[in-house]
């Protein structure tokens, strides 16, 4: 009686320590063949995978100007043309001072029902940014110095609730010049290691 009341006991402690064994293995395999593949790891540097600011399409504003006139519906005709998703707002001297994704401004629209998309809106940023829910949305952003790792834009993204972008640049500081942005896309689907 005792026998077959143990007996499956130690089976499944068994396929326990099997399973973790090469769950482990398998895990270390692939984030090693993943590492060989793409040459990233959360060890690398954010400049190996940063969104180069020269190259990326950004609304940016006259001096003296704080964003929070820019039309919505500007900024998704931006959008729209290049097949982007989220747009940033920086500063003359190139400080990001918003991130706005299309999903923020339709889900705001919807609450106010208004469309947004047309030429006829004076929906603007100042709106989102007065709304205790858009605000904390398009301000929630993570910023990291060029000398930054992966791991160190990654805890920066986690750090931060809501922050689905990061930017990189000198001295990691919200005022500084922006040089390099990190999407949560791109973080994603660096493996750890």
């Amino acid at each position: 009686m005792v026998f077959t009341s143990v007996l499956p006991l130690f089976g499944t402690w068994v396929g326990t320590v099997l399973a973790f064994y090469f769950a482990r293995e398998n895990l270390a395999a692939a984030t090693a063949s993943a590492e060989r593949l793409t040459g990233i790891s959360l060890r690398s540097s954010v400049a190996d995978i940063m969104i180069r600011m020269d190259r990326a399409v950004v609304k940016r504003l006259p001096a003296g100007n704080d964003g929070k006139d820019v039309l919505l519906s500007e900024l998704l005709g931006m959008m729209t043309a290049v097949g982007f998703h989220r747009i940033p707002i920086v500063s003359d001297k190139g400080a990001v001072l918003f991130v706005i994704h299309d999903a923020t401004i339709y889900s705001y629209a919807g609450t106010q029902n208004k469309d947004v998309g047309s030429g006829q809106s004076t929906e603007n940023v100042g709106n989102l940014v007065d709304s205790p829910t858009y605000g904390p949305m398009i301000m929630s952003v993570g910023f990291v110095d060029v000398g930054a790792t992966v791991a160190d834009a990654r805890m920066e993204l986690d750090r931060i609730r809501g922050c689905n972008d990061v930017f990189v640049t000198r001295g990691g500081k919200p005022d500084g010049e922006a040089v390099g942005w990190l999407t949560n896309t791109d973080l994603a689907g660096i493996p750890a290691g």
